[in-house]
């Protein structure tokens, strides 16, 4: 089974199509009783003990960091991954690619597919997620790949 972990609902981007805008968009526009909440706090709050337990209930779990950005708490996706170090746990993370260099390459190592959003080419990456997107996040991959990835 695949389970998402959202670390957190920052982000490091501001797109111009960004889930959080469309969403405060379709809600001014619904009756109030489908209106969603938005009170969750900023960062996970699920305690490893308790992911843990969850997980070890699955004979192959799939744990994927998603966000916003998740390697904004990138501190805490290595607190995750060592307190699962004993359960057949594989690991996924969703992210922006800005933000490698937050997780040491021994970690990333450890993270068995990395997804990565981009727009296609860099006139409409940089369009849609600000100048200089493109650029960086193609040297992180550059980067990742010639640590070893």
């Amino acid at each position: 089974m695949h389970y998402h972990i959202i670390m957190t609902e920052l982000c490091n981007s501001q797109c111009k199509y960004c889930y959080e805008k469309s969403m405060n968009e379709f809600d001014n526009k619904v009756d109030e009783k489908f209106k969603f909440d938005f009170s969750a706090p900023d960062v996970s709050q699920v305690s490893e003990d308790k992911l843990k337990n969850f997980l070890s209930k699955d004979k192959n779990p799939v744990l994927i960091f998603y966000g916003g950005e998740p390697l904004l708490e990138a501190e805490r996706i290595i607190k995750i991954i060592d307190s699962l170090k004993d359960i057949n746990v594989k690991f996924r993370i969703q992210t922006n690619g800005k933000l490698f260099d937050k997780l040491p390459i021994e970690y990333l190592k450890k993270i068995e597919k990395i997804l990565v959003s981009i727009d296609g080419d860099k006139e409409r990456t940089d369009f849609n997620r600000g100048e200089g997107t493109y650029e960086k996040v193609m040297e992180n991959i550059k980067l990742i790949k010639k640590r070893g990835l």
